[in-house]
């Protein structure tokens, strides 16, 4: 498809956003081959890079090489990592100035430029002083997938857990029902071993863990959902 000379732009998830997929190195350079050899620009979407578990490693698309960055953009955020979304501050990074000229000049003309006073500063202390934040946070992440993995197999062990081979914030539910149609929007509550205001209000003593599931498809299980364990 990269070969069609009406294609110009291919957009790379990475870590792909809902599978939760960590590409390699290796891959991400056979895709920038390809939309090298063809003149296809590269729109890096890595808003999800930092939530990642340990032991897993990122390659950012356009630390591959020289000849890749310059016909790259990389889109990140604070708002994923740090909870910032109100802030609507974001990243965008080239390092073509011909593209970043053409990127701020399509700004202007959408009436888009310029930032919120706050959101530089939040963002400049979240990378600076965020780290032990996040540590934490993606430890409680894992900890939901454990507990998750484990409230399943006891209570609904006609559902099982998928958890991507390079771990992020977002898994998969199967289940076993052949369910006719997908049940959209399902919020799921489980209780944990701590107070928590949300669970209080339910009536349910311990904190609760929710999950949004929306449905997709596995080859060998009649029902699939993607669940967030944030």
């Amino acid at each position: 498809k990269t070969a069609d000379p009406a294609l110009k732009l291919a957009i790379l998830s990475n870590p792909h956003n809902p599978v939760g997929r960590v590409w390699t190195a290796d891959e991400l350079r056979r895709l920038g081959e390809i939309c090298l050899q063809n003149d296809v620009l590269v729109i890096a979407d890595e808003i999800h890079h930092d939530l990642i578990y340990r032991g897993c490693v990122f390659t950012p698309f356009a630390a591959l090489g020289d000849d890749f960055a310059a016909r790259a953009i990389t889109c990140t955020a604070p708002s994923k990592t740090f909870n910032l979304a109100g802030l609507k501050t974001s990243n965008i990074i080239s390092a073509n100035p011909a593209l970043r000229r053409q990127f701020e000049t399509e700004l202007r003309h959408s009436g888009m430029w310029g930032v919120n006073c706050f959101g530089p500063v939040a963002t400049e202390a979240a990378y600076t002083h965020g780290a032990p934040w996040l540590d934490a946070v993606m430890a409680y992440i894992e900890d939901n997938y454990r507990f998750m993995e484990a409230y399943l197999a006891q209570h609904l062990p006609q559902l099982r857990p998928f958890v991507p081979k390079e771990p992020t914030w977002s898994g998969s539910i199967a289940a076993r029902w052949g369910w006719t149609r997908p049940r959209a929007g399902i919020c799921c509550w489980a209780r944990r071993a701590s107070s928590s205001r949300r669970a209080k209000s339910l009536g349910r003593k311990g904190p609760a863990l929710s999950a949004s599931i929306w449905p997709a498809r596995a080859p060998s299980w009649p029902r699939r959902w993607n669940v967030s364990a944030a």
